[in-house]
């Protein structure tokens, strides 16, 4: 059997990026290209390595998985606390983006975003690009400033803090800081709306979301499914969490069940 490369790489961004590339070749010619974005307080492997997992189920099925560390997050540059805001991650996510289009291996290669989490509205809410062929939305954020003041994540005492400047500490159940509210201010300054953009293109979409998912409501994932107008999938896992517990061979084999179909 033929060994299946991997590469790992910085890309210059905001901060250098670390990049890890799965089924790597000198020349895709044209092999679909997924890129892994991970969520809030996460990495590039992910929890339970949900997210390296999902990459080895890609690059077995014949494709090609990136997945990527967002600056100040896993060994890409930069602090968590100053540099995690979702301005900042778009900005990330558009180096990644950008670096595969102009890398004469990954030529004529159409790219999939997929993100869990906030990861997911990262990859939601990404511009419409005629490089962009298919998203994937596993767990999403649509609705950020609600998802992120409620219990499941900062809570309101931390929120109403970070809204008022200060530095919080010790949420989600990590020992993680955000300095001076700059993460919260950012998201109610930028008033993200990944159901807007996603109006603006129609490629094929992927939805997967756990009715067990007690960090980000599943509720937000069926008014995607409604709105949507491009082609779409939608798989309500029962009794699943956010992290796909016990759960990764099941979202392998729908993702690349679904890229099989389209790709």
């Amino acid at each position: 059997m033929k060994n299946i490369l991997k590469k790992h790489l910085f890309v210059k961004g905001r901060k250098e990026l670390s990049v890890m590339v799965h089924n790597y070749r000198e020349k895709a010619d044209g092999t679909p290209i997924v890129i892994l974005c991970h969520g809030f307080t996460g990495d590039k492997i992910g929890p339970n390595q949900l997210i390296l997992n999902l990459a080895k189920g890609i690059e077995a099925a014949g494709y090609i998985a990136i997945r990527f560390d967002f600056a100040g997050s896993g060994e890409s540059y930069g602090q968590f606390s100053k540099d995690t805001t979702i301005s900042g991650w778009q900005q990330d996510l558009n180096t990644i983006v950008s670096w595969i289009k102009i890398s004469p291996e990954f030529f004529g290669s159409p790219i999939i975003l997929c993100g869990h989490s906030l990861g997911g509205l990262i990859a939601l809410s990404y511009p419409s690009d005629t490089a962009i062929k298919g998203r994937m939305a596993l767990s999403a954020a649509i609705h950020p400033i609600e998802t992120f003041s409620s219990e499941g994540i900062l809570g309101k005492e931390l929120w109403d803090k970070a809204v008022s400047g200060k530095t919080i500490s010790n949420f989600f159940n990590k020992a993680f800081t955000l300095d001076d509210g700059i993460f919260v201010k950012d998201m109610l300054q930028g008033n993200y709306k990944p159901l807007e953009v996603a109006d603006t293109y129609s490629t094929p979409l992927l939805i997967i979301h756990g009715t067990a998912d007690c960090a980000v409501p599943i509720s937000g994932s069926e008014e995607l499914y409604k709105r949507y107008k491009g082609k779409k999938v939608f798989h309500k896992l029962n009794e699943v969490d956010h992290v796909y517990m016990n759960k990764h061979d099941v979202l392998q084999s729908l993702i690349v069940t679904w890229l099989n179909e389209y790709f």
